[in-house]
């Protein structure tokens, strides 16, 4: 019986990977120093079922899969750290073991600080640097793109991730 959770789960951790996939590469605005996509949602919801490990993890994996086969760049180390904490950060914050997944609300206030750490620690900062070493370019010639997405990306995910998991997900929580 646990084989098949466990291998549920993977199958569950791998679609959210390729929607993750999808929705970043594919279903996005994107200029050379800018993307601004849905992807956080499949990996959010990976933290909420799955716990910080899971979602870092997933992240990474999504990160690495998506530039080596669908991007002309090829995979950078410090962009897929990020990604793993991006992931961990969903999962530490929003993951709760102890409540049966049909009974889990995600409220706006508990989206608050994942959201502020992603933001403004690991996409403004963490990637600014990473992006400073890729294209070789300034920090303050980068940051005011940088600020716009963060801006943008902040309050999507302060309103969706709640949103989605609520609506949808937890609905769903008995597939799962």
């Amino acid at each position: 019986m646990r084989e098949n959770s466990k291998l549920k789960q993977l199958i569950i951790i791998s679609m959210l990977i390729a929607i993750e996939m999808i929705l970043t590469r594919f279903l996005c605005i994107q200029t050379p120093s800018l993307r601004i996509s849905l992807g956080f949602i499949p990996m959010a919801v990976c933290g909420i079922l799955y716990g910080p490990l899971w979602a870092g993890v997933a992240y990474a994996a999504s990160d690495f899969l998506g530039a080596s086969l669908l991007s002309p760049f090829p995979p950078f180390p410090g962009l897929t750290l990020s990604a793993f904490l991006t992931g961990s950060c969903w999962g530490f914050f929003l993951h709760k073991k102890d409540i049966p997944m049909s009974n889990r609300n995600i409220s706006l206030k508990e989206t608050i600080i994942p959201v502020l750490i992603i933001g403004l620690l690991i996409n403004l900062c963490l990637d600014t640097y990473w992006l400073t070493l890729i294209q070789k370019a300034g920090a303050i010639g980068m940051l005011p793109t940088r600020i716009l997405k963060v801006c943008i990306t902040m309050p999507m995910q302060l309103i969706l991730v709640p949103l989605v998991w609520n609506k949808l997900i937890k609905r769903a929580s008995d597939l799962i």
